[in-house]
């Protein structure tokens, strides 16, 4: 095999290890991010309080398995609006060195 062949190889494999550890990361982050959507549009027409808001939030971050504790999660929350900022960092542990991504799930829902 010549050194050129065994670079690409070495690419490759370490390309696919790397999504297979950071892919699963993205894939939580995009699903919590439709759950916090999904729970500002409801709580403005269900009346629920931070707290109600904040149980919600915090079971799906467990039910996915994300690094989120009580002081990563900020609500805002008047009469016509709701603002849930969530942010938080996912380890990722490679043999080289580990490192950690960092995501924001973001929404505010108004009522008019």
């Amino acid at each position: 095999m010549r050194l050129g062949n065994l670079f690409a190889l070495f690419l490759i494999v370490g390309g696919a290890y790397l999504s297979v550890k950071v892919l699963p990361s993205f894939m939580a982050n995009y699903e919590f991010q439709n759950a916090v959507e999904q729970e500002a549009r409801l709580s403005i027409y269900t009346g629920a309080d931070i707290d109600d808001i904040r149980s919600h939030v915090m079971d799906k971050a467990k039910t996915l398995s994300l690094p989120i504790s009580d002081d990563d999660v900020e609500i805002e929350r008047s009469a016509s609006s709701v603002h849930i900022v969530v942010n938080y960092d996912v380890p990722i542990q490679v043999p080289v060195k580990p490192f950690s991504l960092h995501f924001s799930a973001n929404y505010q829902e108004s009522h008019y």
